[in-house]
């Protein structure tokens, strides 16, 4: 059955009598009549007694019918007719006088309620966020490796994060922990290469290494140095960082021999022109 409007039965016909109420009956009716006459036609028309001299001004008005419309969940994208019903019995419907002016700002509301949903969830999202990083005992028990199941048994309680979505509540969550684990991930980087330093370092300084020393051998002359055990280095790379110390001294190996036989090679020439003058 479709929902009528409060409004649409307002000055209806009186019920038709009969026998000797026939004049009193054509009385009331004529009465009815001339009553309507000074009602404007149509719902566009219609106002309802409102002081408007004293009290809420047009503006507030608007924003009060707003509210209801969001406390009642209108449907974003709403069709009046079909969300009347939802809060035609509300007193605030008729905080604004005319008819047309309610529809005017239903139909405002409803487009742009899309819009004001987003922001009030990125508000609370916000809000939750702030109320976290402000509380320094939440914040001292956070770490960069916390899962979520954990960080919801932290926020139990906490009154910001009990207005928020499951959705919400996670990524929150992920806001926080990300500076974590970006910090912990530059200190584990840093502190890698502070350990590549040292062991590139602790080859140089290693007597008995040389351009054909294989790594099991080296390994073993490597191992008596605490610098060969740092927590930041992992096998594979300690390997790397011999073969690329190797592949210099390789390298300089050979240009020390090319040197070598550019010297000759010189020396046998002066020889050949002393000899020839």
């Amino acid at each position: 059955m479709d929902f009528e409007d409060p409004e649409q039965n307002e000055g209806g016909d009186a019920p038709e009598g009969n026998g000797d109420d026939t004049s009193e009956s054509s009385s009331v009716g004529e009465k009815r009549k001339s009553e309507q006459s000074d009602e404007p036609e149509g719902k566009s028309a219609k106002t309802d007694d409102v002081d408007e001299s004293d009290g809420p001004t047009e503006q507030e008005r608007i924003e009060i019918f707003k509210q209801m419309l969001r406390e009642k969940n209108v449907a974003r994208f709403g069709n009046w007719e079909k969300e009347l019903p939802k809060f035609a019995f509300d007193p605030r419907f008729k905080i604004l006088p005319k008819y047309a002016d309610r529809i005017t700002v239903f139909e405002d509301y409803v487009r742009n309620v899309v819009v004001e949903q987003k922001q009030e969830r990125k508000d609370k999202i916000q809000s939750a966020k702030d109320a976290a990083s402000n509380n320094e005992s939440l914040m001292s028990q956070l770490t960069p490796d916390m899962t979520f199941d954990q960080f919801k048994e932290l926020i139990r309680g906490e009154e910001a994060f009990k207005i928020l979505v499951t959705k919400d509540k996670e990524k929150v969550f992920q806001e926080l922990v990300e500076p974590l684990k970006k910090k912990e991930s530059e200190e584990k980087e840093n502190n890698r290469l502070n350990a590549m330093d040292d062991f590139e370092d602790l080859l140089a300084e290693t007597k008995g290494i040389t351009a054909l020393t294989p790594w099991i051998k080296a390994r073993k002359l490597l191992e008596k140095d605490e610098r060969f055990h740092s927590e930041f280095l992992d096998a594979k790379s300690k390997e790397d960082l011999f073969q690329k110390y190797i592949g210099l001294l390789k390298e300089e190996s050979q240009k020390k021999k090319d040197r070598e036989e550019a010297a000759k090679k010189r020396k046998r020439t002066t020889s050949v022109k002393n000899t020839s003058s």
